[in-house]
């Protein structure tokens, strides 16, 4: 790989990970407090120190509402009542 392709894989990756990042700025402020595990402020300092970090804070930090199930088993069970 030259040096050109270095500069431009270089730059790609630190445009990458400062788009990552400020998203995940951006969704850590949009949430309270119950909606993220641990202190937002740690996360906020967690997310700017190491390029990655942004990545670790969508996987792990954040917390995903609750899926409603889908099964057939999960129905509310019928009324139970004279036939």
């Amino acid at each position: 790989m030259g040096p050109n392709r270095k500069k431009i894989a270089l730059g790609t990756l630190v445009a990458l990970e400062t788009v990552a990042a400020a998203l995940a700025w951006r969704d850590l402020a949009s949430r309270t407090n119950d909606e993220v595990r641990g202190s937002k402020g740690l996360w906020r300092l967690f997310i700017t120190l190491n390029p990655g970090n942004s990545l670790v804070y969508w996987a792990i930090g954040r917390r995903w509402p609750e899926r409603p199930s889908t099964s057939p088993h999960s129905a509310a069970p019928a009324a139970a009542g004279p036939h």
